[in-house]
């Protein structure tokens, strides 16, 4: 798996997750706007909490007729006797708490966007190193430094899997300054096509060692 197609795997489930907490948040701005719409506000009484359960039940009146309904959203906060403010909709006599549209909308939209968000981050940061590759590939100066190690990234794990990093050291014949290198992740074994002790090729900018790329095109073959 390339590094690029894992950003874009990780962009699409961000992004996928993010339009649905998005959707959720708007689903409650709908149902906030349709309870202001007809159905009527009634002060209920919480007369049972339970804590380890996280439920409450209220007690209200409407039209004449007692209720004794399961409260849609919980607060350690809660207690027997509280006031809470319900909406009732007259025709069918469900019954929703204005809280709970809040809470929705408050958790779901900022999560929501946030993942959004990030998917742009990604997707923006993915476009710029993919054009550093490309520019560097095309234009740069190509060194060829000796592999010191070729190890697996215990940091990183996929579905099992960790990647592998290659690094190089070149010393510059003219000055004798040692330069290092650090390939990116590399989701394909290299050790098949890379031995440590050998050269590897390196495309660098013109006088700027730090900015470099892995010429790894063997591995993508």
């Amino acid at each position: 798996m390339s590094n690029k197609k894992t950003s874009f795997m990780v962009m699409g489930i961000l992004g996928f997750i993010g339009v649905c907490f998005v959707a959720v948040a708007a689903m409650a701005l709908w149902s906030r706007y349709k309870i202001s719409d007809g159905w009527v506000p009634v002060q209920a009484v919480i007369s049972e909490v339970d804590h380890e359960e996280e439920d409450a039940i209220v007690v209200y009146e409407f039209m004449g007729e007692s209720y004794h309904r399961r409260l849609n959203y919980y607060s350690s906060g809660m207690d027997a006797g509280d006031q809470v403010t319900v909406y009732v909709d007259p025709e069918t006599k469900l019954m929703v708490a204005d809280e709970v549209t809040t809470i929705i909308v408050a958790v779901f939209g900022i999560i929501g966007v946030a993942l959004i968000l990030t998917t742009v981050i990604i997707g923006y940061t993915t476009a710029k190193k993919e054009r550093k590759y490309q520019e560097l590939m095309a234009n740069g100066i190509t060194v060829y430094p000796e592999i010191t190690s070729i190890e697996e990234n215990q940091h990183i794990y996929v579905n099992g899997v960790c990647p592998w990093v290659i690094t190089a050291e070149l010393v510059d014949d003219f000055t004798g300054e040692r330069h290092e290198f650090e390939s990116v992740n590399i989701w394909k074994d290299p050790n098949a096509l890379y031995r440590v002790g050998n050269t590897i090729r390196v495309k660098v900018e013109s006088g700027n060692y730090d900015n470099y790329v892995f010429d790894l095109t063997g591995l993508q073959e």
